[in-house]
């Protein structure tokens, strides 16, 4: 089986509650802030697959360095997860036929 990188990233990940909701959705957010955390967990994980550590690390004296910059554009580009808002839209009613006008409260707190 060929997998594309996105594809391969896409299956370990959904393999970690962490990086996922109970129906499989990849959580973009939490892959990000666990990258630019440097988190052993996500490192370790992306480290055991050879195609991602080529892509993502670089040897540098015999040490290697992760590149989270590059991980953190590949992993917010569209081709990897589609945007939550896009995605997600028409699912929670966002869209309609009819114009509708309606009031959102945020609260920020004390």
């Amino acid at each position: 089986m060929n997998l594309t990188l996105f594809q391969e990233l896409e299956k370990l990940l959904r393999m970690h509650s962490q990086y996922c909701t109970e129906d499989g959705v990849l959580l973009k957010n939490a892959i990000v802030e666990a990258a630019l955390d440097l988190r052993p967990d996500l490192i370790k994980l992306l480290m055991s697959h050879d195609g991602l550590r080529r892509n993502f690390f670089t040897e540098v004296d015999g040490v290697m360095v992760f590149d989270k910059v590059r991980f953190q554009k590949f992993v917010t580009n569209k081709r990897f997860l589609p945007d939550s808002y896009t995605s997600f839209k028409n699912k929670i009613g966002l869209m309609t036929e009819e114009p509708i006008s309606a009031c959102v409260y945020f609260f920020s707190g004390p």
